[in-house]
Formats: C-alpha cells, sequence, structure tokens
C-alpha cells in the first residue's frame, strides 16, 4: 500500500471521495490517501494515523511556487512561524529535540530542490523571488519524521492545470524504479 498525504484537500489535487459503509473509497485501492485537516493536526493524532495505519512511508504532496515543474523535495527551510512539534514534544518515548536532518529521500526522478514554506496564510501572499516556496512541507513532515516515517516529498506548481494527471504520472514513475 503506498501512503499518499496531500497538504491540502484532495478536491485541490484533482481527487474526490466518497464514503460508503462509512469508509473512504477511491478509485484506486493500492493507495492510502490522506489529508491535512485543520482539527486533526496535533502530534498524538498523528502517532495514531501512522500506528493505526502501520506507516513506514509517505509520499508528501505540497503545492509551490517559483519552479514550473514537479519537483523533488530534498529539504526544506520553515519560515512560516509554525512548527507542530512546539510544545507537543516529547510524547511517549521519542525525545524532546528530535533530530531533523535528512527529513527527506528525494526522488531521483525529479529534480531535487530545497523550498521554503511559508505557511498556508502566507502562501498567496509571498513572491518567490528566486526561491522555491512551498506551502506546508516544513510544517507537516517533522511530525511524521519524528516518529520514523520515511518521506519522499513533491512539489507540484501551483499553476499546473491537471494536478492529478501530474500525481499519477509521478507515482507511476516511482512504481517503475
Amino acid at each position: 500500500m503506498i501512503n499518499i498525504f496531500f497538504v491540502r484537500p484532495p478536491e485541490d489535487f484533482g481527487f474526490h471521495f466518497f464514503v460508503k459503509n462509512n469508509k473512504k473509497e477511491t478509485a484506486n485501492n493500492t493507495h492510502n490517501y490522506m489529508w491535512l485537516r485543520k482539527d486533526k493536526e496535533n502530534l498524538k493524532n498523528t502517532y495514531k494515523l501512522i500506528f493505526d495505519h502501520k506507516i513506514k512511508t509517505l509520499l508528501l504532496f505540497d503545492i509551490i511556487k517559483g519552479y514550473k515543474d514537479i519537483i523533488s523535495i530534498k529539504d526544506h527551510v520553515n519560515i512560516s512561524g509554525d512548527n507542530k512539534l512546539i510544545g507537543q514534544t516529547p510524547l511517549k518515548a521519542y525525545p524532546m529535540f528530535p533530530d531533523m536532518t535528512s527529513i527527506y529521500r528525494p526522488s531521483s526522478k525529479h529534480p531535487e530542490k530545497t523550498v521554503y514554506t511559508v505557511g498556508k496564510e502566507r502562501f498567496n501572499k509571498v513572491k518567490s523571488e528566486n526561491k522555491i516556496i512551498s506551502e506546508s512541507a516544513g510544517v507537516v513532515a517533522p511530525m511524521f519524521h519524528y516518529f520514523g516515517v520515511t518521506i519522499t516529498g513533491f512539489g507540484i506548481p501551483e499553476h499546473t492545470s491537471d494536478k492529478r494527471k501530474t500525481i499519477t504520472e509521478c507515482l507511476s514513475k516511482i512504481s517503475q524504479s
């Protein structure tokens, strides 16, 4: 099962889910789709999600500007003013100050780039000015990394007309390697 995490509701990426018998249904049952929900953004809920679904690896899809093609995120600089680990560590036997080096395992199928995460509130206001701006990778990825999840992050340009097609092509390239 491939675990896919969207930093926005899946509809923003062209994915539509429906509920049948209280279970999320998609057209493809080989993927576990997850997305950022404001009321679920805390370490305890992330811990539960990871261990309930036995998540070891995760493909994270974020929105970017300042680059015209899909990228593989190799690192982030979080300038959002938000970090979901603040005030929530230590949790269980995990450390107070976790090592945040090497959060991402980049994909060689796309250019590897460092992104500057500004947060959802500032994303539309900030100009890229020779930097690749990310909406939420630097806010979300540390929560998963804290629990040992291997993250491959991708940046999808904000003006991509068919984000679903772009993501599907990205997943196809990954499965071929």
